[in-house]
């Protein structure tokens, strides 16, 4: 008669025996739960510069511009003159001259360099004036001389004139002093005319 056993370990069987069960496979487990983001990965390295694009249209063409004024004219008087005149206004002793070419306003700019000497200490003053008959730019140099000596300056005019004109440069100085006027330079600017027109 047949008995029943109770296996709880390969031991108790029989090694050719237990060579020889196979047990059929299981059904699929149940998804895992899913598992935690990885971190971030290094950014990759720049690409390669992409061609260059297309010229793009020309643009439009810009308004026109206002008219210009005509080249500035330069005078140059280069040599030493004696101011002789002590009068109270400095219209004497002339040490320039020059005429603006053309009818029109100008706006003139000049300087004048100009020496002062004395036997002794004391404030040697020279006075110049230039002027176009109708209008005048005065300018004064004035200098403190502890001693014996000379002193030198630079005189700066303007003077807004309407050509065509003669321009004169004239001086004067303080008694007891030598004064000479040495290099004179000027440049006249012509001024563009302007229309002015009113609204009906």
């Amino acid at each position: 008669m047949a008995a029943k056993y109770v296996i709880t370990s390969t031991k108790q069987i029989k090694p050719s025996v237990l060579k020889q069960l196979k047990g059929r496979v299981g059904a699929r487990g149940p998804v895992g739960a899913r598992g935690p983001v990885g971190t971030s990965g290094v950014d990759g390295a720049n690409g390669a510069p992409g061609p260059a694009g297309p010229v793009g249209p020309a643009g439009p063409t810009g308004p026109t511009g206002a008219n210009g004024t005509s080249v500035a004219y330069y005078y140059v008087k280069d040599a030493s003159v004696v101011i002789n005149s002590t009068a109270a206004v400095p219209s004497a002793t002339q040490v320039a001259q020059f005429a603006t070419p053309s009818a029109g306003a100008f706006l003139i700019t000049a300087t004048l360099d100009v020496k002062a000497s004395l036997l002794g200490a004391g404030f040697p003053k020279i006075t110049c004036r230039l002027y176009d008959g109708s209008g005048f730019d005065e300018r004064e140099f004035a200098a403190s001389l502890h001693a014996a000596g000379t002193a030198e300056g630079t005189l700066s005019f303007t003077l807004l004139s309407t050509g065509p004109t003669t321009v004169n440069v004239k001086c004067n100085h303080d008694a007891g002093s030598v004064a000479t006027a040495e290099t004179f330079k000027a440049i006249a600017t012509p001024i563009p005319a302007v229309t002015t027109s009113f609204l009906p």
